[in-house]
């Protein structure tokens, strides 16, 4: 059984379902429901139940069968959420934010910048030079921007991936 509060889960499944869909995912059981049940179980009206769990069932944390009544033609949908997959989802969202620290903090390294004093924005040295060191957005003067800093931080989350993904 996967632990939904664990702050990493939480927040993933927070983020995919938004702070209401993670108030359904709260209250889904381990069985079979529909929908409309689940809305009352949660307190959470029936359009937000079904946006939910049609989210969770394009990222393959739900899966539903449906029956038709004989003698109405409706459709009864029943929904099974299932996160057994939950950490290798994570684990693929980590490698795929790895990838894109990874790809920045080389461009941060290889790269010199240079900042607009009046912070309109931040350009790299062949930008810089195209405009003369001055600001296309203020005309104010561009000054060498040390990124340093920046790449300590990338580090220090491209690290802390490593040690999740290890752990």
């Amino acid at each position: 059984m996967i632990d939904l509060h664990n702050p990493i889960v939480e927040g993933y499944l927070t983020k995919l379902v938004g702070k209401d869909g993670f108030k359904v995912v709260e209250h889904s059981p381990e069985y079979e429901i529909v929908d409309e049940q689940l809305a009352e179980r949660s307190s959470m009206d029936t359009n937000t139940v079904r946006r939910t769990l049609f989210i969770l069932y394009e990222n393959h944390f739900a899966t539903y069968r449906r029956e038709r009544d004989n003698d109405s033609g409706w459709l009864t949908y029943y929904w099974r959420i299932d996160f057994s997959n939950v950490m290798n989802r994570l684990d693929l969202e980590m490698k795929k934010f790895h990838d894109i620290l990874d790809k920045r903090i080389k461009y941060e390294q290889n790269s010199m910048f240079y900042a607009c004093v009046n912070k309109c924005g931040r350009f790299d040295f062949d930008f810089a030079t195209d405009y003369e060191f001055v600001c296309p957005v203020c005309s104010m003067d561009l000054v060498f921007d040390d990124n340093s800093h920046l790449i300590d931080q990338l580090s220090t989350r491209i690290n802390d991936i490593d040690n999740f993904t290890n752990t």
